[in-house]
């Protein structure tokens, strides 16, 4: 596993995972770019390995008419 984290060079996290061996761009927006896979089912171990770990540092959101509001 390697992160590489340098917002003046790139907006995203880098996030270069081992097994399997795939590279995740994690961005602030919440969107996620799985790049390096040879099968579907590798993007699917990807998320799978990273979704604990992204939920755990969620910002909590309140609503407001259908509309984000309030970061909180």
């Amino acid at each position: 596993m390697a992160l590489n984290y340098e917002p003046e060079l790139f907006p995203g996290l880098i996030y270069r995972m081992k097994q399997p061996k795939i590279v995740l761009l994690i961005f602030v927006s919440g969107k996620i770019v799985i790049t390096g896979a040879k099968v579907r089912d590798e993007t699917y171990t990807a998320f799978e390995n990273i979704y604990p770990v992204l939920t755990e540092f969620r910002k909590n959101q309140q609503w407001y008419d259908d509309r984000l509001f309030v970061y909180a």
